[in-house]
């Protein structure tokens, strides 16, 4: 679905969604010190917070260059923490 860095963020460097026909989306989080990783399947719905990422990542590079998406993953990762799958102080 997409590959994102996340700057500005205190714990996750980069974070990657995964679409599963019959398991729903996996995301892939990569520590800020670059060493460690993390895998979380949400059971909820996140797709209001996946959707506008995924429209970002199909853009041609141009667009990507000239579209923010900061906003969007901020969000992403806002859900997570609330739904208790990232740590709510980082």
């Amino acid at each position: 679905m997409f590959d994102i860095r996340v700057d500005g963020d205190p714990s996750v460097q980069r974070i990657a969604a995964i679409a599963f026909v019959d398991a729903g989306v996996a995301f892939v989080l990569l520590a800020n010190d670059g060493t460690h990783f993390s895998v979380v399947f949400p059971e909820e719905d996140l797709s209001d917070f996946t959707d506008p990422l995924s429209r970002w990542f199909a853009l041609s590079l141009h667009e990507r260059a000239t579209t923010p998406f900061r906003g969007s993953a901020i969000l992403l990762l806002g859900a997570l923490r609330r739904c208790g799958y990232l740590d709510a102080t980082a």
